[in-house]
């Protein structure tokens, strides 16, 4: 949606026009994570090497085992975060724990809010 960069407004701008498309294929976590490794890996230890995924899929279509590329994130300190809008997936929450990132399953956050609003009424 966005290059690599740490502006906010464009990003903010990107996921604000994108509300009303529909998305379609297969997503690759692996393709998108090796990117931003081989980007962030570069910069300087006193910078942030983070990266977040809004992730919707239950599937990833990866050309190689991802899990390997977790333990090269980890080595090289990109802490990774996922936004997940659909139902747990595994290797997020394994993405995420394993380089110190946080996943935020959104649709179980609006679900646990919704029921803790009805049963508090």
């Amino acid at each position: 949606m966005t290059e690599l960069s740490g502006n906010s407004k464009k990003h903010i701008t990107a996921l604000k026009k994108a509300v009303g498309m529909n998305c379609h294929g297969e997503p690759s976590l692996y393709n998108s994570l090796n990117l931003a490794m081989q980007t962030l890996k570069h910069m300087p230890g006193h910078t942030s090497r983070e990266v977040l995924i809004v992730f919707s899929s239950l599937t990833t279509c990866d050309p190689a085992n991802i899990y390997d590329l977790i333990k090269c994130l980890k080595a090289v300190k990109i802490r990774v975060s996922v936004i997940g809008l659909s139902a747990e997936v595994r290797v997020c929450t394994v993405l995420a724990r394993e380089t110190g990132g946080m996943y935020l399953k959104f649709c179980s956050y609006t679900i646990n809010t919704s029921l803790n609003l009805k049963l508090s009424n």
